[in-house]
């Protein structure tokens, strides 16, 4: 890692305004000091270079990834301090596996899902860092409205810029094919598909069957985008 990517992570241009307008002291009172001019400063933290130093560090022992960032930030620094506590947003310290599933602790255990973007995480079993890559873009649970259900097993919400209506179906056992992203769901036994969650608001409904709406079908059912 970099000697000073500490300071390349704080030091970048710092929000703030300056003011141009000349301070006159308060008329009531001439012998008031008033206030000099100045810019206000705050954290602009630019954690780009810590998460392509991450990223280059994939397979190598979380351990001495470890050491080698904390060599250049110091815990005495609260600054510096900060910077170092967002390791845990960027990596995932908590995966384990279990029957050949990823899976994290949080407040219960939940599948470790790929997303829209790769995720790092520290294998339990090796010690080692590292990646599980991004979900392909035809693949994702890309739904741009809410589920609204106009009948019982029938939901109807816009998915990649257009309106559908959907019917669903419980599922107990993976894999199940789904009809709107047009391949196999995978997922825990316990807690379902994170991906069906995020799509139908259930994680044990799959589509099995799908109709494009109109301008005029939506109007008639009086559905929202927002």
């Amino acid at each position: 890692m970099r000697a000073d990517m500490f300071k390349v992570i704080v030091e970048r241009p710092r929000s703030g305004r300056s003011w141009a307008t000349k301070l006159q002291p308060p008329r009531d009172d001439r012998n008031k000091v008033p206030m000099s001019r100045g810019r206000s400063k705050q954290l602009n933290e630019n954690l780009a270079p810590l998460r392509r130093f991450l990223r280059r560090s994939v397979g190598r022992p979380w351990n001495a990834v470890f050491a080698e960032i904390c060599a250049g930030l110091s815990v005495r620094s609260a600054v510096q301090k900060h910077v170092r506590d967002h390791l845990k947003d960027l990596v995932e310290m908590d995966a384990f596996e279990r029957d050949g599933e990823l899976l994290f602790k949080g407040y219960r255990e939940h599948e470790f899902e790929r997303g829209k973007r790769d995720s790092l995480y520290v294998c339990k079993r090796t010690g080692l860092l590292r990646v599980l890559p991004a979900l392909p873009r035809k693949l994702r649970a890309e739904r741009q409205s809410p589920v609204t259900w106009v009948r019982p097993g029938h939901a109807a919400f816009v998915f990649r810029d257009q309106w559908w209506l959907v019917q669903v179906a419980r599922f107990k056992a993976f894999p199940v094919r789904d009809v709107m992203l047009q391949t196999e769901l995978h997922g825990s036994e316990k807690y379902g598909s994170g991906i069906a969650a995020h799509l139908y608001g259930n994680a044990w409904v799959r589509g099995v069957s799908r109709q494009a709406l109109t301008r005029a079908e939506v109007a008639q059912m009086g559905l929202k985008r927002k």
